[in-house]
C-alpha cells in the first residue's frame, strides 16, 4: 500500500455540513452542476500546496476561498493519510470571524475517528476540546510553509520529519509537482502538449529526447534501485509477520484511541465533579454567609432589646418606688382629717395673729399709759354696767321731765357731761331742791347758744365731738358702748400684760408659728399626696402596661438568643461541611 491520502473528511466546508470521501483505488464523482463536484477536488490542494498563494480556485480570490471553505472555527477540511511513519491526518481549520486571519494548519498520528470532532449531540466541539483530545495522537500545528513541505515530502538527513506523502527523489523538484497538480486538477484549461512537458519535466527528461536510458537516467542510484528491489522481494517473503505487526500496530492505535477516550472521559467527569464540589463549596458559603447575616441582625436586636429591657426596669423601679410613697403616705395620713386640721390652722392663725400683735402694741406702748388706759377704760365699763344697770334712776331722766334734750345737750357740755349719768339717790345725786336745781340750770341755758356759752364775764365754744344726751336713755347704745370700752378694756390689758410678759408671749408666739407652720407643711403634704393619690390609677395601668412590655421583651430576648445560637450553630455546621467536602475533594483529585 503506497503512501499518500486515504480520506477526505470536509466538516462545515464549503457546501458540505460533513462529507466524508474514500481517496482509496479509483475514484469517479457524477452529479449535476453546482453540487459541489469541484469543491471536493481543489481541496487535494490544501493538502499538496503548501503555499497558498499559489492555490488555483479559477476566479476566486484567496479570500473569497477562505470565506467559502472556512466559514468559523468550526470549519474542518481533513486528510486522513498514509506516511512513512503509519497513519496520519492533516488538516486546515477556520477561524472565528473576530479573530479573523488564515486558517490554522494542523497533524496528528492515527486515523481519523468522528468521535474527537463531535460531541454525543453530533454537535462540532470546540477548537480547545478537539486539540485537547487529540494530545495524545503528537497533535502539532504546522505554522510555516517550510514545515509543510518538509512534512509531505521524503524523510532526509535535512529533513528527519518528513512523512513521504509525496515520493520525489529530488526534494528541488517539489515546485514542478506542485505546477503539475494545479495543472491536473484543472484538465479543462491544459493541453496534452502542456501535460507532457509537465511530465517530463518531473523525469528530468528533456522533450527533444527520444531514448531512455536507465543508467543514464539513474546513475549511481540504479545499483541503489537494485538493491531495493531486492529488499522488496524479501519484505514480499516476509509479508505475513509485516500484516500482523500492522494488525498489532493497529491495535495499538485503537488502545491509544480508547486511552484517550478514557483519560478525555476522565477529564470530563472531574471537570463536573470539580463544578459539582464548586457549587457545593458556594451554596455552604452561602449558607454561612447567610447564617452569620441573620446571627449578627439577631445580635443587634438582641442588644437593642436588653436596652429596652433595661430602661423598661428603670421606669418600673420608678413607678413602684411612687406606689410604694403613696402606700406609706397613706399610711401616715390614716388617722388625718383634713376639715379638723384646716380649723386648727385658722385658729392657729388667729391666735399668732393676736400675740403678734399683743407684742407689736407692748413694744409700741409705755407701761404707764397702757396703765393708764386699763385704769381708764375700767371706769368707763363700770359705769357703763352701772349706766345700764340704773338706766330708769339716772338724773337725766328727772330732768328730762323738765327741760329738753337739746337744752341738757347745751348745759351739760358746758358742766360735765357724765353728770347725767349718775343714779338719783344717796349712791348718786341727791336732789336737794328741784326749784333751785332748775333755777340754775336756766340760768346756764340763758347762755348756752347753738355754737358755744357766753355771759357777762366768759365765753366758750362746744368741743368738737361732744356725746348726746338721746344715747343716754337708749340701753341699745349703752349696751354698745359697753362692748367698745371692754375691747379697748381687754385690748390695753393685753398690750399691758405683754408689756410685762414680753419674752413668754414671744415664746409662745413662735411655739405657735412653728405649730402653724407645721400644720401648713401637713396639709401641703396631705394636698400633694391627694393629687398624687388620684394618679394612682394611671400609675397602676402605667406598671401594668410596662410589665406586659417586660413580659413580651424578655420573651423576644429569650428567642433571639435562640435564634442566634441556631444560626451561629448553622454557620459552624457549614463550615465544617465546606472543611470536609475540602477533604473529600482533596482526597479524589
Amino acid at each position: 500500500m503506497s503512501n499518500g491520502p486515504r480520506k477526505l473528511i470536509l466538516i462545515n466546508a464549503g457546501k458540505y455540513d460533513y462529507a466524508e470521501v474514500d481517496l482509496e483505488g479509483a475514484l469517479q464523482i457524477v452529479g449535476p452542476n453546482n453540487t459541489g463536484k469541484t469543491t471536493l477536488i481543489n481541496t487535494l490542494q490544501f493538502l499538496y500546496l503548501n503555499d497558498q498563494r499559489e492555490m488555483d480556485f479559477g476566479a476566486y480570490t484567496k479570500e473569497q476561498t477562505r470565506d467559502f471553505y472556512f466559514r468559523s472555527q468550526y470549519s474542518y477540511v481533513l486528510f486522513e493519510c498514509l506516511s512513512s511513519r503509519g497513519s496520519c491526518v492533516f488538516g486546515w481549520r477556520g477561524t472565528s470571524r473576530t479573530a479573523g486571519g488564515d486558517p490554522e494548519r494542523f497533524l496528528y498520528f492515527g486515523p481519523f475517528e468522528a468521535a474527537n470532532f463531535f460531541d454525543d449531540k453530533g454537535a462540532v466541539r470546540e477548537p480547545r476540546d478537539i486539540n485537547a483530545r487529540l494530545a495524545l495522537k503528537q497533535y502539532e500545528t504546522i505554522k510555516t510553509q517550510q514545515q509543510h513541505r518538509e512534512l509531505l515530502l521524503n524523510a532526509t538527513a535535512g529533513n528527519d520529519s518528513g512523512l513521504g506523502i509525496i515520493s520525489l527523489r529530488d526534494a528541488d523538484k517539489y515546485p514542478h509537482f506542485r505546477e503539475t497538480l494545479k495543472n491536473l486538477l484543472s484538465l479543462s484549461t491544459i493541453t496534452q502538449e502542456q501535460m507532457k512537458e509537465r511530465l517530463l519535466m518531473m523525469a528530468d527528461i528533456r522533450p527533444e529526447e527520444v531514448a531512455l536510458d536507465a543508467r543514464q537516467m539513474f546513475g549511481d542510484d540504479y545499483d541503489r534501485i537494485r538493491s531495493q528491489r531486492e529488499s522488496l522481494i524479501r519484505f514480499k517473503s516476509r509479508v505475513d509477520a509485516i500484516r500482523a505487526l500492522v494488525a498489532n500496530h493497529a491495535e495499538l492505535q485503537e488502545l491509544r484511541s480508547e486511552a484517550v477516550y478514557r483519560w478525555t472521559d476522565l477529564r470530563r467527569q472531574r471537570e463536573q465533579f470539580e463544578l459539582e464540589h464548586k457549587c457545593t463549596v458556594d451554596s455552604l458559603r452561602s449558607d454561612v454567609a447567610t447564617a452569620e447575616e441573620k446571627a449578627r441582625l439577631a445580635d443587634e436586636e438582641l442588644l437593642d432589646r436588653r436596652k429596652d429591657e433595661a430602661a423598661h426596669h428603670e421606669a418600673k423601679g420608678g413607678w413602684d418606688a411612687q406606689l410604694r410613697a403613696l402606700k406609706k403616705e397613706k399610711e401616715g395620713f390614716r388617722d388625718f382629717v383634713e376639715e379638723l386640721e384646716r380649723v386648727a390652722v385658722r385658729e392657729l392663725e388667729r391666735e399668732t395673729h393676736c400675740l403678734h400683735q399683743s407684742i407689736l402694741e407692748g413694744e409700741a406702748e409705755t407701761r404707764e399709759k397702757a396703765e393708764q388706759k386699763v385704769q381708764l377704760f375700767s371706769e368707763q365699763v363700770r359705769d357703763r354696767e352701772n349706766t345700764l344697770r340704773n338706766a330708769d334712776r339716772l338724773i337725766v331722766t328727772a330732768l328730762r321731765k323738765r327741760f329738753k334734750d337739746q337744752d341738757l345737750d347745751r348745759a351739760f357740755s358746758i358742766l360735765n357731761f357724765n353728770l347725767l349719768e349718775l343714779p338719783m339717790g344717796a349712791d348718786g345725786v341727791e336732789v336737794l331742791s328741784e326749784s333751785e336745781l332748775s333755777r340754775r340750770l336756766g340760768e346756764v341755758l340763758q347762755g348756752a347758744g347753738p355754737e358755744g356759752y357766753s355771759d357777762a364775764a366768759v365765753k366758750l365754744r362746744y368741743p368738737a365731738s361732744r356725746r348726746s344726751v338721746t344715747d343716754l336713755g337708749d340701753p341699745k347704745v349703752i349696751g354698745e358702748q359697753l362692748l367698745e370700752y371692754q375691747s379697748s378694756l381687754n385690748r390695753w390689758r393685753g398690750i399691758l400684760q405683754s408689756i410685762q410678759q414680753r419674752e413668754k408671749l414671744q415664746a409662745e408666739l413662735q411655739s405657735k408659728r412653728d405649730l402653724l407652720e407645721a400644720k401648713r407643711r401637713e396639709l401641703i403634704r396631705w394636698e400633694e399626696y391627694s393629687k398624687r393619690k388620684a394618679d394612682e390609677p394611671r400609675l397602676l395601668a402605667e406598671l401594668e402596661k410596662l410589665q406586659e412590655a417586660l413580659t413580651q421583651t424578655a420573651s423576644r430576648i429569650r428567642l433571639l438568643v435562640e435564634a442566634s445560637h441556631t444560626q451561629s450553630e448553622q454557620a459552624r455546621k457549614s463550615r465544617e461541611a465546606i472543611r470536609d467536602a475540602e477533604n473529600s475533594f482533596n482526597a479524589v483529585m
